[in-house]
């Protein structure tokens, strides 16, 4: 071997070296650990009868946005080679858009997602009676994988991650924001979601945790970089892409509820104990939706946490206790964490005429129950990495299993006492 070829074999070795990595990297883009294209990284905002739609790409890439209203395609824009790329395009009032958005360099990769946007501003309910199927997640995270498993090993979600629990009813403890890195496309795939069940005459409940209230007044604290660097790209404080009144996620958000009933179950993202549970579920959720969309909620909220004894509107210092009270529904732990608050939590299983209390934000290793099983715990160590299910037995109790993300089904416990509404469905899991 000469060593002509020699210092040809050692040059030609070299340049695959060093084109190795952008070789993995190009194989790559769509299987990396943290994403930001599609979804991951979405951030849509109406204002007035405009839609700005903000996306990104794995790379540098020119972006294109394709719009289409009823069905019919309605416009096509482009932008400049980025990490991070703005459209924004004319709407006629409230009516659903889907937009296909992505890199011009890679087609195939485009995402689609349809804004609903004839739902913006509209409360959600939040009293339900003959449900026969519940299935619950605690506190998310950001752990969107893990919720997409669990509610396929549910047989909520099929393979293409569709509803498939007919009339099932899902309830989402809240905190889905923060310590995760897939907050944003967690939300957008229940945002579809919700719409899919309810096509299907079932229902998906969302209530607010502490972490969602955080976000709407601005404390980023535990937010991950990942996705604090999709704002950055944005050009746009984290908070503000949940802005309440233009984001339409934001907005989609603060239509969502602080308690919930379901037949003989409440839920609650803390716990509720007096004075709160004077309120009864509706008049609470009307309280909620009334302060979130104040116009100066965020104003108010941030100045009252630099200064929560100083009043700067009449309505304040309630809405600072509604929202930050230890006591409050998105902050109360007492029910998991202390065993002398059995008088408190009979007074108000009585006072809503339930029988359990299903709780998130207090953490625990699996699934469990306190209080002889009227407090059912949810917020997993490892978020979304279990799931309550709660089922009608054809003698009209109810029978409480936990569901782990390896298949796993275990039963809790069966209340025979369950006093239930008539059903109309018969679903079996």
């Amino acid at each position: 071997m000469t060593k002509a070829f020699i210092k040809y074999r050692l040059v030609w070795l070299g340049m695959m070296i060093g084109l190795l990595p952008l070789l993995l990297n190009a194989a790559a883009r769509y299987d990396r650990k943290f994403r930001v294209d599609g979804e991951y990284g979405l951030w849509v905002e109406k204002i007035d009868d405009e839609v700005v739609v903000h996306w990104m790409t794995m790379d540098a890439d020119s972006g294109f946005l394709r719009v289409y209203d009823d069905s019919n395609f309605s416009a096509f824009f482009k932008t400049p080679a980025d990490y991070a790329h703005m459209a924004a395009f004319q709407t006629r009032g409230r009516r659903d858009v889907l937009i296909e958005y992505g890199s011009l360099d890679y087609p195939e990769h485009a995402e689609q997602t349809v804004l609903y946007l004839s739902e913006m501003n509209t409360p959600q309910p939040s009293i339900f009676t003959g449900v026969d199927s519940v299935f619950v997640v605690g506190d998310i995270h950001g752990k969107y994988n893990n919720l997409v498993s669990i509610l396929q090993q549910g047989s909520v979600i099929d393979a293409s991650l569709d509803w498939i629990a007919g009339r099932g009813h899902l309830v989402i403890m809240g905190d889905v924001f923060d310590r995760g890195h897939d907050v944003i496309k967690s939300l957008w795939f229940l945002y579809r979601l919700e719409r899919q069940a309810r096509e299907s005459g079932g229902e998906i409940s969302l209530l607010l945790g502490n972490h969602e209230i955080m976000i709407f007044t601005g404390d980023t604290r535990y937010v991950t970089n990942k996705e604090l660097l999709i704002a950055r790209y944005h050009q746009v404080d984290y908070a503000e892409m949940f802005d309440i009144h233009n984001s339409v996620l934001g907005n989609w958000l603060a239509q969502q509820l602080g308690l919930l009933r379901i037949d003989d179950l409440l839920f609650a993202h803390g716990g509720i104990t007096f004075p709160y549970a004077k309120i009864d579920v509706e008049e609470f959720n009307k309280i909620l939706f009334s302060y979130l969309h104040e116009d100066d909620f965020s104003i108010y909220m941030n100045r009252a946490m630099e200064n929560p004894e100083r009043c700067f509107s009449s309505s304040l210092p309630d809405m600072f206790r509604f929202f930050f009270d230890p006591r409050s529904v998105f902050w109360y732990r007492d029910f998991v964490r202390s065993d002398d608050v059995e008088a408190d939590l009979d007074l108000v299983l009585d006072r809503y005429q339930v029988r359990h209390l299903i709780v998130g934000h207090s953490r625990v290793s699996q699934i469990q129950t306190f209080y002889d099983n009227k407090i059912i715990a949810v917020d997993m160590l490892n978020s979304a990495s279990e799931m309550l299910l709660a089922i009608r037995t054809p003698m009209k109790s109810k029978t409480f299993y936990r569901l782990t993300l390896d298949g796993k089904k275990q039963k809790l416990f069966e209340d025979n006492q369950s006093i239930l509404e008539p059903t109309t469905t018969s679903l079996s899991y």
